[in-house]
């Protein structure tokens, strides 16, 4: 499994006991080392392993070496050069195996308002006017500063198209609706909430609302 833009590998854990080996690529060095720390700790280097990569540069691994890709939590928006990522996951994939694309929804719930009466629980918020991440941090006076970060949103035709193009069929689900712009106090310590907007999220998932737009494909 190659989890892409894998950050501190919360995705790689997950998985680390359906696959016999895994490997992150994120661009961060930091993360990297965050992450192989982890996998130390867990007991899980000897399977799991990060690496510092600029994925815009290909994909460090052989032809048909791979049974699944992932790129998790919109970070397909934040690529600029998403094209070349998708063919090289196309490269690396065995005949059969899968992948999972996730990226910035433009029709989402959440951009539908310029202004929301409530904080949400995002510690980063997309604006769709100059496509940037926007992320939210306190500099050493812990006053709130902004860092925007690239990232583009996406319709479902367009998403659909960067694989169609490259000759892959894509199903498309959007996903989370409501909890993205719900106010982040409303879960603290709220299982049962918790719980019922996880449902009714689930329920909308056919819909175009959700924050991110989920592809899943198969490489034939």
């Amino acid at each position: 499994m190659l989890d892409l833009g894998c950050t501190t590998g919360r995705i790689a854990f997950q998985f680390h006991d359906a696959f016999a080996r895994i490997v992150g690529y994120d661009i961060s060095q930091h993360m990297q080392t965050h992450a192989n720390g982890l996998a130390m700790k867990r007991n899980l280097d000897a399977k799991i392993n990060f690496e510092c990569v600029d994925l815009e540069d290909g994909i460090p691994m052989p032809d048909a070496s791979t049974s699944f890709v992932v790129m998790n939590l919109g970070t397909a928006g934040d690529m600029r050069g998403i094209g070349k990522v998708i063919e090289e996951t196309i490269r690396v994939l065995k005949s059969g195996g899968r992948f999972l694309f996730s990226f910035y929804n433009r029709d989402a719930l959440a951009y539908r308002w310029e202004f929301l009466p409530w904080e949400t629980g995002l510690a980063a918020s997309i604006n769709i006017h100059r496509d940037s991440l926007d992320v939210h941090s306190k500099g050493e006076d812990s006053k709130e500063e902004i860092i925007p970060v690239y990232a583009r949103v996406y319709t479902r035709d367009e998403v659909t198209s960067l694989f169609t193009e490259r000759g892959v069929e894509v199903s498309l689900v959007t996903y989370p609706t409501v909890s993205a712009i719900l106010p982040h106090e409303l879960f603290i310590n709220q299982p049962n909430v918790q719980e019922s907007v996880m449902a009714i999220d689930e329920a909308l998932a056919n819909t175009t609302m959700g924050a991110y737009i989920i592809a899943v494909g198969q490489k034939s």
